[in-house]
Parts: C-alpha cells; sequence; structure tokens
C-alpha cells in the first residue's frame, strides 16, 4: 500500500534565539514551543519564516527524521550538548533539552529560556522532540519561501499552515530538494549573551526564566 506523501508544515519564528529551534551541534531540534506541530509531524518538512515585516524569508527548514520523548532526549547521551549550559556561551545557553520526569512522574525544567509556566503549554499535548539531521538553518539572511500559485503564503501566519493544494505542496518540496541539508548556514537573529545572567542556574526543578 503506497505511503502517504509527507507534508509540510509552515509557521511563523517570533524569537529567533537558537532555542526554538536549535541548529547547534549538527542536528536542528524542536524540543519546545508549537505542540500542534510537533504532535503532527512525522517524517515531514518543517518550514520556519521570520516574523514581519520580512514574513516571506525562511529562518530554517528542517525534515523531520526521528520522534524522540522528552525522557528520551534528556537521557541521550547524543544530546547532552543540547543541555542548557550558562558559562557565557550562547551555543550552550539556548540549548532546548530541558524537559524530564523527576521519579515521582513530575516534570523537571532545567534552567532555560523558557518560562516556568510554559511546562504545561510544552508537555500537555505531545511529548515530541523533532529530530533533523537534513536540515537548513539560516538565521538572519534566509532567502524567500517560494511564491504559491493557489494560496499564498500570508506573512503574519502565526500558529501554523499545513494544508496546501497539490501545486503548491510541488512548489514548496522542489524548493526544499533545491536546498540539500546544508546545516547550519548562520547564526540566530535574536541570540544574545547569556551568561552573566543572575538566574542562570544548575538544572532542578524550577528554572531559570530566561525566556526572550
Amino acid at each position: 500500500m503506497p505511503q502517504d506523501k509527507p507534508s509540510v508544515f509552515v509557521y511563523t519564528i517570533t524569537c529567533d534565539s537558537g532555542f526554538a529551534p536549535n541548529p547547534f551541534h549538527g542536528v536542528c531540534t524542536l524540543a519546545t514551543c508549537k505542540p500542534d506541530i510537533r504532535k503532527a509531524a512525522g517524517g515531514d518538512f518543517v518550514i520556519g519564516k521570520a516574523k514581519a515585516p520580512n514574513g516571506t524569508r525562511a529562518v530554517f527548514v528542517m525534515e523531520v527524521n526521528k520522534i524522540m520523548t522528552f525522557d528520551e532526549y534528556w537521557h541521550d547521551p547524543d544530546f547532552e550538548c543540547k543541555r542548557p549550559r550558562c558559562d557565557g556561551n550562547p551555543m550552550y545557553a539556548c540549548g532546548d533539552n530541558i524537559y524530564h520526569r523527576a521519579a515521582d512522574g513530575s516534570w523537571v525544567q532545567a534552567c532555560s529560556f523558557h518560562a516556568c509556566n510554559d511546562i504545561a503549554r510544552d508537555t500537555e499535548k505531545t511529548d515530541h522532540v523533532l529530530v533533523s539531521r537534513n536540515f537548513t538553518y539560516y538565521g538572519a539572511e534566509g532567502p524567500n519561501v517560494p511564491e504559491l500559485h493557489d494560496k499564498p503564503l500570508n506573512p503574519g501566519i502565526r500558529k501554523m499552515r499545513c494544508h496546501f493544494t497539490d501545486r503548491d505542496r510541488r512548489e514548496l518540496e522542489a524548493w526544499i530538494g533545491s536546498l540539500n541539508g546544508q546545516g547550519r548556514m548562520g547564526m540566530p537573529s535574536d541570540q544574545r549573551k547569556q551568561g552573566a545572567h543572575n538566574r542562570c542556574g544548575s538544572v532542578g526543578p524550577g528554572c531559570g526564566c530566561l525566556k526572550c
């Protein structure tokens, strides 16, 4: 039986800090925010675009190669580098590997860019973490997403869009294929140094609330 074609999800990134998505260490991950996308995406493509007035510019494109739970992500030694570390290095400060369960089943959140009240939003709908080794991340210097013929992208789209005509989806897939998974090409446009933040502490219950 033929498999369904991959879907394409498009959404606007309101804060490009390197946290969601996190394009560092050779892997692009989406571990927080956008629970509807993290819940629905399988072997699909996710496009994050800039906010207005640059709402047609791509920030990143990823093919979802693997889906992990928060606990799997937290305990996998390959992704310890994605745990946030506030030592003055912005690449580590914006780590997105922030959630795991305690022995009693409650959620523990590491000191991170996220506020404590984001736990429910991130975990109640899904515990999926999207992982991609086939991605292109531009940050501030991305090209425009192709202009679609049947239903143009709304530059101000906030939640997500995943329903496209066959022609528009072919246009997007052809463009994605032309990128050829180039990896991280630039730095996040909103990234800032976090190492001196006085709330940045060790991993444990609660969080440091470094949200931008």
